[in-house]
């Protein structure tokens, strides 16, 4: 009987122990990304691994899937060193493209916080006339200074937080670590 669950064509004959001996056909090969031979077995993995504990898989199966596990990450390694490099581009391409939308909106906060510090400040001369006592006079003469030093201030976050903002977006490492391996085994009757 021939199967196609593990990613590749397997070849099943009964055992004489009970079990099932699987002899592949043709190296590993992985199915295509978004195909119909991924979502099934995706779709398959999904109903069976909830119940995988009461179907364990005969142990000299189980035995000799542990000895191939080493060469079949191998053989797969390129194939998804290969989508993780097409994937990385999207997500890099989308994190950037992020970073530079909320750059350009705290480029805008800082924008508007610094005319309307200025605004208030270009109205604070015809204020001081309205003042009838030195302690207030001395107030807005205290919060000017407070305005110079805050827009001084913004005037560097306006160049160097949008900056950051976009930098923290950036991808500085990417790396492929296959964290394990899923054989769908036949239940046979």
């Amino acid at each position: 009987m021939d199967h196609r669950q593990d990613g590749c064509t397997t070849r099943s004959s009964p055992s004489p122990h009970g079990g099932v001996h699987s002899q592949r056909k043709a190296p590993l090969e992985p199915f295509a990304e978004g195909g119909v031979g991924e979502s099934k077995t995706l779709d398959l993995l999904d109903r069976t691994l909830p119940e995988a504990d009461a179907r364990p898989v005969p142990a000299e199966a189980a035995a000799r899937l542990r000895e191939s596990l080493d060469e079949d990450v191998k053989v797969l390694r390129p194939f998804l060193e290969k989508r993780a490099t097409e994937v990385g581009a999207v997500a890099t391409r989308v994190l950037s493209e992020r970073g530079e939308r909320e750059s350009k909106e705290l480029a805008r906060l800082i924008g508007d916080r610094i005319a309307r510090i200025r605004e208030t400040s270009d109205e604070s001369p015809q204020l001081e006339l309205t003042l009838g006592s030195e302690d207030e006079r001395r107030q807005l003469q205290a919060e000017r200074r407070h305005w110079q030093r805050r827009l001084e201030a913004l005037e560097r976050e306006s160049t160097a937080e949008p900056a950051r903002i976009r930098e923290s977006y950036d991808v500085k490492h990417a790396r492929v670590e296959p964290l394990g391996l899923v054989y769908l085994w036949p239940v046979s009757g």
